[in-house]
């Protein structure tokens, strides 16, 4: 994974100099990637699911985020399979 001076949207606090806030459309990330990554310097935080797909019959949206929650929940399961 190449870090570069990037950051995904944090507006608050501001962001330290040379470094810029983009849009989730503005890069493709491989998230199966970046869980291996996350495990490996052991991060103890959440992992939220954000954008997540929407349809009418959904007006709360739960199951956009129950897709989210699964998707993120498969992709630690198979990056800790791996260890």
């Amino acid at each position: 994974m190449v870090l570069r001076k990037r950051t995904c949207n944090l507006p608050d606090p501001p962001l330290p100099l040379g470094y810029r806030g983009v849009d989730r459309w503005d890069h493709d990330v491989d998230f199966y990637k970046l869980i291996k990554v996350l495990r490996d310097v052991q991060y103890p935080y959440s992992i939220l699911p954000d954008h997540m797909p929407e349809h009418p019959d959904d007006p709360r949206k739960w199951q956009g985020f129950a897709f989210g929650y699964g998707y993120i929940n498969a992709l630690i399961h198979a990056a800790n399979s791996e260890v």
